[in-house]
C-alpha cells in the first residue's frame, strides 16, 4: 500500500501547499537545527534546515517557497501531518469541520516574484542544468560563497540518508535525479577555482 501525506494547520483549519505528489520535505518545522544521526531508528531533518540550505544556493521552487511561507505564517500553531493509507485518525478539529463541509481549504501563494525556468550550476567548463522548467523564485546570478556550499552540505548532503528526506518530490528537488546531481556537482566542484555560478535559465 502507498503512503500519501498532507499537512493541516489545525488552529486554522487550512491544509498546506502540496509538495510532489502528496509527499514532503523534512519534518513540518522552521527550526534550523540539524538533527544528529540516531542509533536505533532513521531520523528525518527539520523542514528549515533544509529550506537554510537550499535558498543559500538560490534554488528555490514555488512549492518550497510555498511551503515555508505556509509553517511561517502559521508558526506556532498545531501542525498535523496526516499519512494517507496508514490508518492515521484526524484531530477532531479537522474531522468535524471536513464532515460538515466535505473539504478542507488550501493554503496558496500568488506566483507574482516567481519565473519559469530552469536552475542551472556552472564551473569552469562545467555545467548542469535542470531537466524541465518550473517555477524558481525569481534571485540574482550568483556565484556561491564557500560559506553557501559548506551550509548546503553540512544540512543536505552531508547528513545521514539524505535523499530520504524528499519523499516523491519531482524537479529540481528529485532526490533521485535533478537534486542527486545538483549534490554531486557541488560535491565535485566546490573547491574549483572561480567557484560555482548559480541562476535561473529561461
Amino acid at each position: 500500500m502507498s503512503i500519501s501525506t498532507t499537512i493541516y494547520c489545525v488552529d486554522c483549519i487550512l491544509e498546506a501547499p502540496e509538495i510532489g505528489d502528496q509527499g514532503f520535505i523534512g519534518m513540518p518545522s522552521l527550526d534550523e537545527k540539524i538533527v544528529p544521526k540516531h542509533k536505533d531508528y532513521d531520523v528525518l531533518q527539520n523542514f528549515g534546515s533544509i529550506y537554510r540550505a537550499l535558498s543559500d544556493i538560490n534554488l528555490v521552487t514555488y512549492e518550497l517557497e510555498s511551503f515555508h511561507r505556509f509553517l511561517k505564517e502559521h508558526e506556532g500553531h498545531s501542525i498535523h501531518q496526516s499519512f494517507e493509507g496508514n490508518d492515521d485518525p484526524w484531530p477532531d478539529k479537522l474531522n468535524d469541520y471536513y464532515s460538515e463541509h466535505l473539504e478542507i481549504p488550501e493554503y496558496k501563494i500568488s506566483d507574482e516574484g516567481f519565473v519559469n525556468g530552469r536552475f542551472e550550476l556552472s564551473a569552469g567548463e562545467n555545467t548542469l542544468v535542470t531537466s524541465d522548467e518550473e517555477l524558481f523564485l525569481s534571485l540574482e546570478k550568483k556565484i556561491l560563497s564557500k560559506a553557501d556550499i559548506k551550509n548546503f552540505k553540512k544540512r543536505i548532503s552531508k547528513v545521514y540518508e539524505w535523499a530520504g528526506n524528499f519523499f516523491c518530490t519531482f524537479g529540481a528537488l528529485d532526490p533521485y535525479g535533478d537534486l542527486g546531481k545538483i549534490v554531486t556537482f557541488i560535491d565535485e566542484f566546490g573547491k574549483i577555482k572561480g567557484g560555482i555560478t548559480v541562476q535561473i535559465t529561461k
